[in-house]
């Protein structure tokens, strides 16, 4: 999980989240991280980016029940944007020559 400041501003961004933390840290820890996210956001602004949609949460985790409390305390009071479409960097590398994408 990558975990960005951006200088004197109030945000706070959680980059890849879904993707890193079921292989690289424990649940619980995952848990207190969204708990402590959402506690920023009184502070500031918060993104989270993950390239999983919510469904596959569950499997990623490998815990349903975890998987859903995450997901309601990062909606709760929230904006989602689903993004749907192709890569900007495959998009380039077929550009550049750089074979099938």
């Amino acid at each position: 999980m990558i975990v960005a400041s951006h200088g004197n501003t109030e945000l706070l961004k959680l980059h890849k989240t879904a993707f890193l933390c079921s292989r690289e840290i424990p649940a619980s820890v995952v848990l207190k991280c969204y708990d402590w996210a959402i506690e920023q956001r009184e502070k500031g602004s918060v993104i989270i980016t993950t390239n999983k949609a919510f469904e596959q949460w569950g499997d990623i985790f490998t815990d349903n029940i975890l998987a859903s409390a995450i997901i309601d305390r990062i909606v709760h009071y929230s904006t989602v944007i689903k993004i749907n479409g192709h890569s900007y960097r495959a998009k380039n590398l077929k550009k550049e020559g750089g074979g099938k994408v």
